[in-house]
């Protein structure tokens, strides 16, 4: 290569960079990366959630504690995939040999007991206890918290 053949391809760079640049910049897409207050309420509402204020929460436990409740006694409000669980149903896993952590979540959320599989898989993931589920017969129920039934598995 000589000098002339290296000073053209060094030229052709420069071009092409300056023709994206100049692309970019006339042509640039805004991404909205932030909502309005309007718009994150609504987004919250449709996803069952109730938006409430300091001063109408502090109304309700001050009412509360007048009908000779404590304050821990105040009770959460109760999501509509929590109302359809039934409490008394119970689902008998039978983990086996070979059988997948990915494949136990899908069975327990398919059964009801958990209402998403990947909340499972990421607490084992994050507690380094995917190899520690055990072979056997475990029964659950919607009821039981997630660390009772990674515990019961593990064990």
């Amino acid at each position: 290569m000589n000098k002339s053949t290296i000073r053209a391809f060094a030229a052709g760079i420069i071009f092409t960079s300056t023709l994206v640049g100049c692309y970019s910049f006339a042509f640039s897409i805004e991404k909205k990366t932030t909502i309005t207050l309007e718009e994150a309420k609504v987004i919250v509402k449709q996803n069952g959630y109730i938006i409430q204020s300091s001063e109408t929460s502090k109304k309700e436990i001050a009412s509360e504690s007048q009908g000779n409740e404590s304050i821990t006694d105040i009770k959460k409000p109760v999501t509509p995939k929590q109302a359809e669980k039934p409490s008394s149903v119970s689902y008998t896993l039978i983990v086996k040999s070979g059988m997948t952590p990915e494949k136990i979540a899908e069975v327990l959320e398919n059964e009801g007991i958990f209402e998403n599989g990947v909340v499972f898989l990421q607490y084992l993931k994050e507690n380094q206890l995917i190899k520690r589920i055990q072979i056997g017969q475990y029964t659950l129920t919607p009821d039981m918290e997630l660390t009772e039934i990674v515990k019961l598995l593990t064990e």
